[in-house]
């Protein structure tokens, strides 16, 4: 009698006796298990049809023979297995036919599927089944249980959102009484995540639908929609309501609803008490001691023959060194089925061999004998140890997360829908199968149409990843079961901080790395992952510690990985920095940072921290910092999203969307996780990096630009410049302020070294900013900063550091471009009360502008000079002359001769007539021609239109 190798025992039928023997001694080298794989799926065939009434024998033995052939003749087609349960399937619905005599069909038992929720399962709850087959698919619901109805994705609390509305509501709007309903649709995810916003019908008013779709939808919240009781993707119409108060409400004091709402997340792990690691590394641990004893155990007396290595090397499928592979996976599978039949409940064996076969590329195989050996731990009345357990649960996640890739974020779009004549450069790129493009052809439209490429996405792009939810679900939960059974458990870890980040669940990401490097001691994986987690909450500060902490227990390679800049750099600096020693390569990145801090206000160096936060994720992600990927999500940061093609082959095309321009393609194996560039995308990447090197992320504390004017003086008998900042603090960097805002001003020198300057509050009623700075050096930078420090926000005003250049002895202050006035000849300096500096110039608003400068002669006098003005359209350069009206005059000229009635420094304020202009951008230029070799000198002023709010 043939036995059962997979342990229950069971004789195998006269039908399959043969068959076994058959296949039991096919053996191929590097995939000698084909013939076992196809051997378990006909076993498992065997006990699903053992179970049911016993009719159509004869089909029965039909299907069996016509799978032998299959498998015989096609062994080494990748698509045999397919097909066999292809033709499985037809064989199973023809028995589950109704026969027409009967009133019921028969009952089928069904099967039994493993709970990944729990670590282990009651062994008495264990004894009352009958030997069950593992479901593959088991997603830890057992199939008796009634399916639950399908529910709609609702929103988790309406009352949030109404105050959402009301936090975004333009100011003027509301005081204006104009409101709206915006009508969206949403792609509500299964994690409950609003992606894909939609404007389905505008409210009529730009302003409502724009705050509707990118402030309010990113921060609803859904439950989201089920089937079955599992959680899905659905599309729901949203309205988004702007209703204004009523004009007889009084308008309260703002509401704590109207404060940014930051997101509730543990306290930081006190990092003092955190040893410094000195334990290994890697995303695995050891094997533990206890899942060793179990192998010996099964092994019997005649052990571990020596030539195969230690119990250790066995349980981790890897051959000892000198081992031909292809030989050594033979020998040791054929121990460990024999091991198997000796100890059907020893666990061990069969996860040896599990991880062998999946490293033969047999994750069926390999799933289905972990199901069998989690079954088994349950078994043992003396119970297993967690180290072991953790490891089951961690195989099989791990088995899951290769099929999941498969699938993730996969889809196609219909060859109907790339309309040739929206991308007529791409016509001859590729075509395409059962109506649906090709991959070569997205890529053409990509590269040549990127736009028209998007609004298609947009429009008819079909996601195909549901079918993965079952194996994220299952996958997930038994990573939660490995960490729960060892909490310290590495691989199992950081493969759950990563699903996390992957989903943005930061505070819980937060948690979870918490927990872990408690367990573990200070693993350096949890606090970058901790790191991640603090970064992406808005606790820069608290990720650049956890940053610094993860770094000193890598060891200097790993950390030098994380820490390297030389994808930010280019040419001869890329070159120098990595031929730099470790001494050399610390100043260099000093000084590279200097150069890039955002936010010089703050403790920290914004853009490094990020740049952390980024190589930790593609260390840990990609398993290396130096790949393509991680080369383009180090230098660019999280795409905004990820769409992937490749339906049916085991090649899958992953386009990488960072909003505007193409998106950047990778190719990669359907279940790997290392990505190639595709020829277009390298391409496209080398053109892009002299554009843009790399990007400071929206992931990151936000940083506007401020409006405003810098006007460089002669300081009064020196040769110093007094550098005069004008600026206004925009609405948007008000909210969810709770008291006054940072004003800063400081001086950056080339080599990256800042001294402040200012330093003041501004309180909430000031508006308006004037700062004037004395500067002595000639090369650097003045940044003004207007920091908030309880949203993160910031706003900077940049300005290069350089001389006033002499024209022939002659030097003119910078233009600075005011409020229209008219004041007296001998009222003209710049401390004037009636000196207004615009900071939000809209010139198609402007009938008339003042412009001031003040002109120094130190090397020559001067008696007269020419003044007059003309305005450049900056979008057709055409050239318009201006008239003007200096200071005491009564009337507009083209041109204006000027008297110098006292040496010293001239004071100059002229009108500028500009009702002759189209609205526009537009550059004023006032000219002075100083006769007697003085030549001609121009001053220039851009006038921007800019919004209010900033």
């Amino acid at each position: 009698m043939t036995i059962d190798p997979y342990g229950d025992g069971l004789a195998l039928p006269d039908e399959l006796r043969s068959l076994d023997a058959e296949l039991s001694s096919i053996r191929y080298e590097e995939r000698p298990s084909f013939a076992p794989e196809l051997e378990a799926e006909l076993v498992r065939e065997w006990h699903r049809l053992r179970r049911r009434p016993p009719r159509a024998t004869a089909l029965r033995k039909v299907a069996v023979v016509a799978a032998v052939a299959l498998g015989v003749t096609a062994m080494a087609v990748p698509s045999a297995r397919a097909s066999l349960a292809r033709l499985a399937a037809v064989f199973q619905l023809e028995e589950h036919a109704p026969e027409p005599e009967r009133s019921t069909p028969p009952e089928v038992e069904p099967e039994a599927p493993f709970v990944p929720d729990h670590p282990l399962t009651p062994p008495e709850a264990e004894e009352e089944r009958a030997s069950p087959a593992p479901s593959l698919g088991a997603l830890g619901v057992p199939l008796r249980e009634p399916v639950a109805p399908p529910t709609p994705p609702a929103l988790v609390d309406r009352e949030r959102t109404a105050a959402l509305v009301r936090r975004y509501y333009p100011e003027e709007l509301e005081t204006l009484g104009v409101g709206g309903t915006v009508h969206l649709r949403l792609w509500v995810a299964e994690d409950g995540s609003v992606d894909f916003p939609q404007l389905a019908r505008g409210s009529g008013i730009a302003a409502l639908d724009r705050v509707a779709l990118t402030r309010v939808v990113p921060e609803l919240r859904f439950r989201p929609a089920t089937v079955g009781g599992v959680p899905v993707g659905q599309w729901v119409e949203f309205d988004v309501r702007f209703e204004p108060r009523p004009a007889d409400d009084a308008v309260p004091e703002p509401p704590d609803a109207l404060v940014p709402e930051e997101p509730e997340t543990p306290e930081p792990l006190d990092l003092s008490l955190v040893p410094e690691w000195t334990g290994g590394l890697g995303f695995t641990r050891p094997v533990p001691a206890e899942a060793s004893e179990l192998l010996l155990q099964a092994l019997g007396e005649g052990g571990l023959p020596p030539h195969l290595g230690s119990a250790e090397s066995l349980l981790q499928g890897e051959p000892p060194a000198g081992a031909a592979p292809m030989e050594w996976r033979a020998e040791v599978g054929r121990l460990m089925e024999e091991a198997m039949v000796r100890a059907p409940d020893n666990p061990a064996p069969v996860l040896a061999l599990a991880r062998i076969r999946r490293k033969q590329g047999l994750r069926t195989e390999a799933r289905v004998l972990v199901e069998r050996a989690l079954q088994r731990a349950m078994r043992l009345s003396h119970g297993v140890a967690p180290e072991v357990v953790a490891d089951l649960h961690y195989e099989r996640a791990t088995l899951l997360r290769e099929s999941w890739r498969a699938y993730r974020d996969l889809g196609r779009v219909p060859s109907r829908a790339l309309d040739p004549s929206l991308c007529p450069q791409a016509r001859t790129a590729g075509g395409g199968t059962q109506g649906y493009a090709s991959v070569e052809r997205l890529i053409a439209w990509n590269y040549l149409c990127p736009e028209a490429l998007g609004d298609v996405l947009a429009r008819s792009f079909e996601a195909l990843d549901q079918r993965a939810l079952a194996d994220r679900t299952v996958m997930t939960a038994s990573f939660r079961a490995a960490v729960e059974a060892v909490p310290a458990h590495v691989g199992a870890n950081t493969a759950l901080l990563l699903t996390l980040a992957d989903e943005g669940r930061w505070a819980e990401l937060l948690e979870h790395a918490d927990a872990f490097v408690r367990a573990s001691g200070g693993h350096p994986y949890g606090l970058l992952l901790g790191g991640l987690a603090l970064h992406r909450l808005g606790r820069v500060e608290d990720a650049a510690e956890r940053f610094e902490v993860a770094l000193r227990g890598l060891p200097p390679g790993e950390a030098d990985a994380i820490a390297d800049i030389s994808f930010l750099l280019d040419g001869d600096a890329r070159v120098a920095y990595r031929a730099a020693s470790a001494e050399e390569r610390r100043e260099l990145e000093r000084a590279f940072w200097a150069d890039f801090d955002p936010i010089l206000t703050t403790g920290v160096n914004e853009r490094q921290v990020e740049h952390l936060a980024r190589a930790a994720y593609a260390r840990l992600r990609f398993h290396e910092a130096g790949g393509d990927a991680a080369e383009v999500w180090i230098r660019y940061g999280r795409p905004s999203r990820v769409r992937v093609f490749g339906e049916g082959s085991q090649v899958r095309t992953e386009f990488w969307d960072y909003g505007s321009g193409p998106d950047i393609t990778f190719t990669r194996l359907d279940s790997g996780d290392a990505l190639d560039l595709t020829p277009e995308g390298r391409a496209y990447i080398r053109d892009l990096r002299a554009v843009l090197a790399h990007r400071y992320g929206a992931d990151s504390r936000p940083v506007f630009v401020l409006p405003g004017q810098v006007a460089r003086f002669l300081q009064e008998g020196s040769e110093a410049l007094d550098f005069d900042l004008y600026t206004r603090v925009p609405p948007i960097l008000r909210r969810g302020a709770e008291g006054p805002l940072d004003l800063q001003v400081h001086f950056v020198d080339p080599a990256g070294d800042r001294i402040r300057l200012v330093a003041r509050k501004l309180q909430p009623g000031e508006d308006r900013v004037s700062v004037r700075v004395p500067v002595t050096a000639v090369r650097g930078a003045l940044v003004l900063e207007i920091y908030n420090p309880w949203t993160g926000r910031a706003a900077s005003l940049r300005e290069p550091v350089r001389p006033l250049a002499p024209s022939n002895g002659v030097v003119l202050s910078d233009l600075l471009v005011v409020e229209p006035a008219t004041p007296g000849a001998d009222e003209v300096f710049r401390d004037a009360p009636w000196v207004e500096p615009l900071v939000l110039t809209r010139p198609e608003h402007l009938t008339v502008a003042g412009a001031y400068f003040e002109l120094y002669a130190p090397q020559r006098p001067v008696a007269s000079y020419r003044l007059r003005a003309e305005v450049v359209d900056l979008e057709s350069g055409a050239v318009v002359p201006v008239a003007v009206r200096p200071a005491g005059e009564e009337t507009f000229r083209e041109v204006w001769e000027r008297s110098v009635r006292e040496p010293g420094v001239i004071r100059e304020y002229v009108t500028v007539a500009m009702t002759q202009l189209e609205p526009g951008r537009h550059r004023l230029r006032v000219v002075v021609e100083v006769p007697d070799g003085g030549g001609r000198i121009t001053l220039e002023r851009d006038l921007e239109p800019r919004e209010e709010d900033g």
